[in-house]
């Protein structure tokens, strides 16, 4: 069984990364990831359901650090998709108010659950074999009612909580870049990029993903400022240049670093291309 998730893991990260690149809106980005990861999880149950776990151990490595970096990704883009869907439509001061207000749930969430807030962020083993092991719920330490709606064969409590951390870790981040994009528009928009920044109009026509990895790549080489400059600042010089919105550039840089295969594709093929051209010239 352990073969088979990784196989399917390996699989929904690259999907994942083709939707990042053709999908600019993150509406529209949230409604095609959450139709992915739904249909990913339920096909994960079905080999849970099949093959069973080969021992203790594997079943809590799952239950810890797989099934919640997948199920993080449902919650993140469902999270989203609200934000975008209820936000203000002008207004600077209503919009502010409004992303305030998700942090405050935000801040709560990590206030009600703070002990195992702990637990997960000092990486702590002592409660594993309660925490992520099936037939462990116990209805008294249930503090998120959402979970009594869950199939306990396919997850435990503590995953699921697991999964809520470190998506509100990736929205709060989403929340602060929509707060500076806010601050830093003159017309109050999120994440439309400024146009008419250059005197000719540059359109970037690869992908975002492509784009995001020659940033890093330059960020990681230190050619702006010496390297005295942040990347976000970077990422969104880029976005006004090159008029195009590259959404959560740092959770993708996060899915390159995890790809099987070809780490540096693009900057690879930049480099394929510039000596065919040499030879060319």
């Amino acid at each position: 069984m352990k073969t088979n998730i990784q196989t399917i893991l390996t699989d929904v990260n690259e999907q994942l990364l083709q939707l990042n690149s053709e999908i600019s809106d993150p509406s529209l980005l949230a409604e095609a990831v959450t139709q992915l990861i739904k249909s990913t999880i339920q096909q994960i149950d079905e080999s849970i359901i099949s093959d069973g776990f080969p021992s203790l151990k594997d079943e809590i490595h799952f239950f810890k650090i797989e099934k919640p970096k997948l199920m993080s990704m449902l919650f993140f883009h469902n999270c989203v998709y609200k934000l975008e869907t209820f936000k203000p439509k002008n207004g600077k001061k209503e919009i502010k108010e409004y992303l305030m207000n998700m942090k405050v749930e935000l801040n709560l969430f990590s206030i009600v659950n703070q002990e195992f807030y702990k637990y997960h962020h000092t990486e702590s083993t002592r409660f594993d074999q309660v925490y992520f092991v099936r037939g462990q719920f116990d209805i008294k330490n249930c503090i998120t009612s959402m979970f009594l709606m869950v199939d306990e064969r396919f997850c435990t409590y503590h995953c699921f909580l697991t999964a809520k951390i470190l998506a509100n870790m990736r929205f709060s981040a989403y929340v602060d870049n929509c707060m500076f994009k806010l601050k830093e528009s003159p017309d109050l928009t999120i994440i439309e990029p400024i146009v008419g920044f250059a005197k000719h109009k540059l359109i970037w026509t690869g992908t975002k993903t492509d784009l995001i990895e020659l940033i890093y790549a330059l960020v990681a080489a230190k050619v702006f400022n010496n390297g005295e400059i942040e990347t976000k600042k970077i990422v969104n010089a880029a976005e006004d240049c090159f008029h195009i919105d590259l959404g959560q550039h740092a959770s993708t840089k996060i899915d390159i670093k995890n790809r099987k295969t070809g780490k540096t594709k693009f900057v690879d093929c930049l480099k394929e291309c510039l000596m065919q051209s040499f030879e060319e010239d």
